[in-house]
């Protein structure tokens, strides 16, 4: 759950990060009570985060996340000076073992599930990505 303890929450999760170049992760306070598991929540944020630091071509990584609240539902966004999705891949990015990055212009290898986690994670919970 988040509330006013919600600086905690990404304060420690900052925490949760490596990177050879430095990145700056801020946030606005969340506001309401979020009633989801713990660990999913930190899953979904910390898949994110993680893209936006290991597949940022700056020589500083930024990332914000910003919290909304309406009467029907949360809104966070997670947004990075990053390079950013091509448009026409946009409908592939939650497509399992799918990376819409240049792997060899990264060097990152992986498994590419963090985003098709975020989905399934979200939409458990009734939500959408």
């Amino acid at each position: 759950m988040i509330n006013n303890t919600g600086k905690v929450f990404f304060n420690s999760l900052k925490e949760s990060f490596s990177s050879p170049k430095p990145y700056t992760i801020s946030f606005e306070p969340a506001g309401g009570n979020i009633k989801m598991k713990k660990s999913l929540l930190e899953q979904v944020f910390f898949n994110l985060i993680n893209n936006s630091i290991r597949y940022n071509d700056k020589p500083e990584t930024l990332v914000n996340i910003s919290f909304h609240e309406t009467h029907d539902f949360y809104k966070f966004a997670v947004s990075d000076n990053g390079i950013g999705i091509d448009a026409t891949k946009l409908d592939n990015i939650f497509d399992l073992f799918t990376t819409v990055s240049t792997v060899a212009y990264f060097g990152h290898r992986g498994y590419w599930i963090g985003l098709l986690t975020v989905k399934k994670i979200v939409e458990a919970y009734n939500g959408s990505i």
